[in-house]
């Protein structure tokens, strides 16, 4: 079963993915997919299958590459190394899934202002089997964001200086939004949506092992 976790920026999926690694022996329940795995994958009927949707679904952000250029470039290399059909065994993504470049573009890329019909977008994509959303109010995310630092553009490890003004707000107001929107269409979808909150230290604490135990109950029912 394919697994990705999606939340805002700095609402702790890299941490909880982390610490899921080393709860109990998870990785002899649970296969963690990063870029160093994915690196070499080629799957471009997968991506042909992606656009030929779109074409379908979806023409108007074709129609509109120069403004939506880095959300398909982004979901395209992910399709790349896109694994279907896995049933025995919990396959979690980390940093290889197709739905956290929606949000990421949304709150960081979205330089035009172009505005995504989620509805339209996730009918002409592959979708994970269960899907792990993380929430977090936006003022605590931002705060997370800040002090990390924000976009990777100057090398590895290396952020770009947040500024927490207005606009940063409005668009993490808007990404939280985009994320609530994507739950609700992925459960129409009949995807499995699992909700985790992480607010503060104290729920951290319990988030590995209550979603390890929800994953394998997954994997198990189904």
């Amino acid at each position: 079963m394919i697994v990705e976790i999606v939340g805002l920026p700095g609402s702790g999926k890299t941490s909880i993915i982390k610490e899921l690694q080393n709860y109990n022996n998870s990785q002899d329940k649970i296969n963690f997919i990063g870029k160093d795995q994915c690196k070499h994958g080629n799957n471009i009927i997968e991506i042909l299958k992606f656009f030929i949707r779109l074409i379908f679904f979806y023409p108007k952000i074709i129609l509109n590459i120069k403004l939506s250029r880095w959300l398909l470039t982004k979901i395209s290399l992910r399709l790349c190394h896109y694994k279907n059909n896995i049933k025995e065994e919990l396959c979690v993504l980390n940093d290889s899934g197709v739905l956290m470049p929606i949000i990421s573009f949304i709150i960081q890329h979205n330089k035009y202002s172009f505005e995504v019909d989620l509805k339209k977008l996730i009918s002409a994509l592959s979708l994970p089997d269960i899907i792990v959303f993380i929430h977090s109010d936006v003022n605590t995310v931002i705060d997370r964001y800040a002090n990390r630092g924000g976009v990777q553009t100057k090398g590895v490890g290396i952020r770009d200086s947040v500024v927490k003004n207005t606009e940063l707000y409005e668009h993490f107001s808007l990404g939280y939004e985009a994320l609530l929107n994507l739950q609700n269409i992925l459960k129409k979808k009949k995807c499995t949506v699992i909700v985790i909150n992480n607010n503060d230290s104290v729920e951290f604490k319990t988030i590995p092992p209550i979603l390890f135990h929800k994953l394998v109950s997954e994997l198990e029912l189904g």
